[in-house]
């Protein structure tokens, strides 16, 4: 990682980005060579990441042959606008966010329980309401569809972490772009706030 001053070990940024972020992008080289990012409904389950998807295409062929891919989820905080710290330059302006990047081994799952347990954390992710039957490979209702449906695990070998909430400006300046974050007030603005005031 090129700037240090943005790296994160603190594995509760990591377990913030696996319970809040939606939609992650997992990355694969197609047989053209070409780098391809693809978005998809993702959920972490006991240290792997896991998303559903069809038992055909490039994507299954390349999970199927158990080759690397990266795995990469973001987490929008705030917009800074450049007026914040001058009235006419606009380089100031930035976006303060966490990320993370995984990279490790793609993989199709076959077992059933494994299948189920993937789709179970997806469903406690993506519906908390939790307003359905539990799935299970035994069960007459999931049979068939736990049967049919391709689960694409991603096992991690290395993850990095990094966060932007102006650790490279000095303590005024981020002192007093966290008093703006708290007088605009929207969205996350008051966390971006809290996560500026760490530093200063």
């Amino acid at each position: 990682m090129r700037r240090k001053e943005y790296q994160s070990t603190n594995e509760a940024d990591l377990r913030m980005l696996y319970d809040t972020v939606m939609v992650g992008q997992v990355g694969i080289v197609t047989p053209e060579g070409y780098p391809r990012v693809v978005p998809v409904n993702f959920a972490e389950c006991d240290g792997s990441i896991y998303f559903h998807g069809a038992q055909e295409g490039e994507k299954y062929d390349y999970f199927r042959q158990g080759k690397k891919v990266t795995f990469s989820i973001y987490k929008e905080f705030a917009y800074i606008p450049s007026h914040w710290q001058s009235e006419q330059y606009a380089c100031p302006a930035t976006q303060f966010y966490k990320s993370a990047l995984i990279k490790g081994a793609g993989l199709i799952v076959d077992e059933p329980q494994e299948k189920a347990a993937a789709l179970t954390a997806l469903m406690r992710k993506h519906q908390p309401e939790g307003i359905h039957a539990e799935i299970s490979p035994d069960d007459k209702m999931y049979h068939k569809a736990v049967e049919e449906v391709t689960i694409f695990r991603i096992r991690p070998d290395k993850t990095s972490l990094k966060g932007n909430f102006g650790q490279t400006l000095s303590s005024r300046i981020r002192k007093s772009l966290a008093e703006k974050l708290r007088e605009r007030g929207l969205g996350l603005d008051i966390e971006a706030a809290i996560e500026i005031e760490k530093s200063i």
